[in-house]
């Protein structure tokens, strides 16, 4: 219980100049790692074969909807939802 007790104590201390740009360093190297990552993977997912796979499991979702009672209508309203939710 003391252990906790001295680090959350720790934790509230103030910090120094030194330890405060030392994170803010930390915070632009992670941003800059992070639109790297956020490049590849935009590179990933506009090649043709995941967005053909993409499209192929729209329209099986389509179908399946539309096989379990769903009007086509309904099925499209319901397909477009998810593919706009997926794209967020």
């Amino acid at each position: 219980m003391k252990l906790i007790t001295l680090f959350f104590s720790l934790t509230l201390l103030p910090i120094s100049g030194t330890q405060a740009q030392m994170s803010e360093e930390i915070a632009q190297q992670m941003a800059a790692q992070l639109k790297i990552q956020l490049k590849a993977q935009l590179g990933v997912m506009r090649g043709p074969e995941l967005i053909e796979m993409q499209a192929k499991h729209l329209k099986t979702l389509f179908n399946a909807l539309v096989k379990e009672g769903f009007s086509k209508d309904e099925a499209l309203t319901l397909v477009v939802a998810i593919a706009s939710n997926v794209a967020k």
